[in-house]
């Protein structure tokens, strides 16, 4: 009798401490359950390998941001998956190598397969575990390809203004050179309908000095 009531006492413990271990499995559930939301809630784009290299994490943002889905990365060596197109070095790769973090680096990054050309501006760094030991390295990076975009559309824009202010001045400097042209056109024109025999020679010469130096300050400005 004494053996049968430990035995039910033992099972009882068992019992006990099975229920309080499925609790401990369900609220870590929980926990890794909404850990997990955050991480996909999160706009930002956020990649994590282990120190072999592999993805082992890959959030809905960093998946829409290159173009390609999650899934597909997770599990695979970054360097099949990624690459920088300037064919650098990818930071995650880096950071794992040389341990030190990346702040604010700005590179433009492919996924394959089907993946599209972004820039981004990224964040690296190792991740630890309780004890300080090396798991890996995490990336989190923004979208900055349409910023970008914009960018170089002002540039452009800027760059045609002062084509057109530039375009401005060349027409007024070659107005000025054509006036004088018509103008001393005109005066030979003149002289020379009203004088059946040239009287005045040197006057038609200077007539003809100042055209065709009008015409060589107009081919100056227009070579300039």
């Amino acid at each position: 009798k004494a053996l049968q009531r430990r035995v039910a006492q033992v099972d009882a413990q068992l019992e006990q401490a099975n229920a309080e271990l499925r609790t401990k499995v369900v609220e870590l559930d929980s926990v890794q359950g909404h850990l997990n939301n955050i991480l996909q809630s999160m706009p930002s784009g956020v990649l994590a390998i282990d120190t072999n290299g592999l993805i082992d994490t890959c959030n809905h943002a960093a998946g829409k941001i290159l173009g390609v889905d999650p899934q597909a990365l997770l599990g695979r060596h970054c360097t099949e998956v990624l690459s920088n197109t300037d064919s650098s070095p990818l930071l995650l790769i880096e950071t794992l190598r040389t341990g030190e973090d990346m702040i604010e680096r700005q590179h433009e990054i492919t996924a394959a397969p089907g993946g599209v050309r972004r820039v981004v501006q990224s964040n690296t760094s190792l991740v630890r575990d309780s004890s300080g030991n090396v798991q890996g390295a995490l990336e989190i990076f923004r979208d900055r390809t349409e910023i970008e975009e914009l960018k170089e559309r002002l540039f452009r824009s800027d760059r045609l203004a002062r084509i057109g202010e530039n375009a401005a001045g060349l027409a007024h400097e070659i107005r000025n050179p054509l006036g004088g042209i018509q103008g001393f056109a005109a005066l030979l024109d003149r002289d020379l309908e009203k004088a059946e025999t040239v009287t005045d020679p040197a006057r038609l010469r200077r007539l003809a000095q100042n055209i065709t130096q009008s015409v060589q300050s107009l081919n100056s400005t227009v070579t300039s």
